[in-house]
């Protein structure tokens, strides 16, 4: 059973695949909050929507790592969560089709 939702742009799009993800990862964020750190991968390439929708998220734009997917190697990946200390539950790898 797919469904789905039309919206009005790319950056718009991002704030609410963000927004998604956060509530499926923490569901009482929305009534608490979440006082876990929040990293997002992304794509070197991708729009810079996604600072811009972790400015609105009240995350900050240094929680962003942007990387080559061009470059990087899925163990590179893994080392570079690894380095940042992210756990898996706390990472949003944000993948972007087309872009290049």
């Amino acid at each position: 059973t797919a469904g789905g939702v039309f919206l009005p742009g790319g950056s718009y799009c991002t704030l609410i695949a963000m927004i998604c993800a956060r509530y499926h990862k923490f569901p009482e964020s929305k009534a608490t909050g979440v006082n876990s750190p929040i990293q997002v991968i992304a794509s070197s390439s991708s729009q810079s929507s996604i600072e811009e929708g972790m400015v609105m998220l009240g995350v900050g734009t240094e929680n962003v790592i942007r990387i080559d997917l061009h470059q990087t190697t899925p163990r590179e990946l893994e080392e570079l969560i690894q380095k940042n200390n992210v756990f898996y539950d706390n990472v949003n790898l944000l993948l972007t089709q087309g872009t290049e």
